[in-house]
């Protein structure tokens, strides 16, 4: 049994704090936007409850609620009964669609096993209907994605981008002259910390008290002229990235998602390696990688290795979407301590060259431009050019250079690249006013074009490839002839087999599957005494292929025959995947017999069975005993 219970609502955020607890799967506490779609969701999880909670059954399934599940990493609301699933599927992060599905099982009748069942043939139905659907939705979203200029206009929107190796430490001044260092409000930022939480228990469990410390420390210091919304957070020990979006875009921003990648102890433990957020702004893609690399200055082969295992290992799980690497965004950005150093042992040369304002010359030195030169790293990723002195490493609350015994070179290990078309980076800059840590703040501002969909350019660009999709798939439909489809069996008996045939040719330009389904309401394609074979096939163009009809009147179908309340007829229903229907009518005559007919009836009737006075079976027909 999982249960479901409001904690509190937060009004610094306007997100709603649930938690979620069940027998065997630990607590969950989810944080969820404060909106109309999130009302909607509470109101459908109480109502669920209460109908879980009703002892009544229900009158037309017969069925009791067993349990209330909530999966809020699918973004999945189900409530589960033994036949019948109720999902609320939550599209995006936006979750502007709410959408009911109820799925039945096939509930099949059963029948003797005798010569003339028929297959059921609703699998390949529903794999014919099912495949087109998906093919000619995706060869949709192919053809609108290459037409993507005709019906989308270019808008450049601010993005601020910091990163800050805190050193485990708290906040202890407001970050404004981090977050609010320019005169106009970004419409988005992205954050990202290392070093948020140095102690075992961060390490070793996903509760960690730094956390909301400096999330209350950066909401306290985003722009004030401007209201924003979280848009995710995510969190690996020490690393934590955070989103937030001017709040009159939040109606623009869907499939968010988030994942992490720790690549630190046996490549696996969460102290190095990287968490992500990925998400699309009107119709462009984005996704921000904040991580933390192996450390040391000789260490740089391995901090390439991190970089290739994040790449690699990170991917997104979107509802109805294939998983999402990295690299399959418009635009990445990707922040962090990325360790990586100077090869300049002497600390002293370096300290001289940065009161000379040599800078250029240290970033000759500088491994990071090294590695991507050579393309062992970062090799379609962008930097802008480096102004500021380096920002590793200070002594604490200071501006001074490490003193301690090891004297650190500094270093250039807080890093912000890009990747992706219509990126311009406005500023990029350190704040030297922040002392909190060993390392000094970093930030980045980009002015980004976003594709924005023109809804009547859309809509005519829509129209036209629907147009042309519909008018290639008539020219390249499958097609059959039939040499018949009227069939007549005269005289048929008991046990006795007639076959006729038919020819069936593909006239069409593309190979055609054919199969024999059921009618609307039936679970066969035919009544029992009646066979198709072959029941279904493919036909390459021009191939033709021999259908037998064969009528055979078993013990299981012969009463009926015999009484009159069924007759030699039906009608079959050949259907071409991605094409029509074909019906062929099969009719005749059955000769009665006293095989199939109660001894009751056969005592009371005064002429031979085979008499027209046929209708006396009907009025005294007892299916008491039967000879067979």
């Amino acid at each position: 049994m999982f249960g479901c219970e409001y904690l509190t609502k937060r009004s610094s955020t306007a997100t709603i704090r649930i938690r979620l607890q069940g027998e065997r799967t630990p607590e969950l506490l989810l944080e969820l936007q404060d909106d109309i779609h999130t009302q909607s969701f509470l109101q459908h999880v109480t109502k669920a409850k209460q109908q879980g909670d009703t002892p009544a059954q229900d009158a037309a399934t017969n069925i009791k609620p067993h349990f209330l599940f909530i999966n809020y990493s699918n973004h999945l609301f189900t409530r589960v009964t033994n036949t019948q699933i109720y999902r609320f599927v939550l599209m995006n992060a936006t979750w502007k669609n709410l959408t009911l599905v109820s799925d039945r099982k096939f509930q099949s009748v059963d029948r003797s096993s005798s010569w003339s069942d028929s297959p059921s043939n609703y699998t390949m139905r529903q794999a014919m209907m099912s495949s087109h659907t998906g093919s000619r939705e995706g060869l949709l979203k192919y053809r609108l994605g290459k037409k993507e200029k005709e019906y989308v206009d270019i808008k450049n929107f601010r993005f601020f981008i910091g990163t800050w190796n805190v050193n485990g430490q708290s906040p202890d001044s407001s970050l404004e002259p981090w977050l609010c260092c320019d005169p106009h409000p970004p419409d988005v930022y992205a954050l990202g910390f290392q070093e948020l939480d140095l102690s075992t228990e961060a390490f070793f469990y996903m509760d960690s008290s730094k956390e909301q410390l400096w999330v209350d420390a950066v909401e306290r210091s985003l722009h004030p002229k401007a209201r924003y919304i979280q848009v995710r957070i995510i969190r690996l020990v020490g690393m934590m990235l955070v989103v937030y979006v001017n709040k009159e875009h939040k109606h623009h921003i869907r499939e968010v998602a988030s994942e992490s990648v720790g690549t630190g102890l046996m490549n696996k433990m969460g102290n190095k390696g990287g968490v992500a957020v990925r998400f699309v702004f009107h119709n462009t893609s984005f996704c921000f990688v904040n991580c933390h690399l192996a450390a040391h200055v000789d260490d740089y082969e391995r901090r390439n290795q991190d970089y290739k295992d994040i790449c690699a290992r990170m991917s997104f799980h979107l509802l109805e979407y294939p998983p999402l690497s990295i690299v399959k965004h418009d635009v990445v950005i990707w922040l962090g301590d990325l360790n990586y150093r100077l090869c300049f042992p002497d600390a002293g040369e370096v300290k001289r060259l940065i009161d000379d304002k040599e800078l250029r010359r240290l970033q000759e030195c500088d491994q990071l431009n090294i590695q991507r030169k050579t393309k062992r790293a970062f090799t379609d990723f962008m930097e802008g050019e480096i102004n500021f002195i380096p920002t590793y490493k200070y002594d604490a609350k200071s501006d001074r250079w490490d003193s301690s015994g090891k004297c650190r070179v500094p270093a250039w290990c807080d890093r912000i690249l890009w990747r992706g078309n219509s990126v311009k980076q406005l500023h990029y800059r350190s704040h030297m006013k922040l002392k909190t840590s060993d390392h000094k703040p970093v930030s980045s501002l980009f002015s980004i074009g976003v594709k924005m969909v023109i809804e009547q350019r859309y809509k005519k660009v829509f129209e036209e490839i629907v147009r042309d999709m519909d008018r290639m798939e008539n020219d390249f439909l499958p097609s059959l002839s039939l040499t018949r489809r009227e069939f007549t069996f005269e005289n048929v008996k008991f046990r006795q087999l007639q076959r006729q045939s038919f020819l069936i040719t593909n006239d069409g330009q593309v190979p055609c599957t054919f199969a024999f389904i059921p009618k609307l309401n039936d679970s066969q394609y035919c009544k029992p005494w009646l066979r198709a074979e072959p029941s279904e096939g493919v036909l390459d163009p021009n191939e033709t292929m021999e259908i037998f009809l064969e009528v055979y009147v078993s013990k299981d179908s012969v009463t009926l025959l015999n009484s009159g309340e069924d007759k030699i007829e039906d009608i079959l229903v050949l259907h071409l995947d991605r094409g029509k229907d074909y019906f062929i009518t099969v009719a005749g005559n059955y000769l009665p017999s006293c095989f199939g007919t109660s001894l009751e009836t056969l005592c009371h009737m005064k002429k031979p069975i085979l008499a027209p006075f046929k209708t006396a079976l009907t009025e005294t027909e007892n299916v008491s005993s039967v000879l067979l």
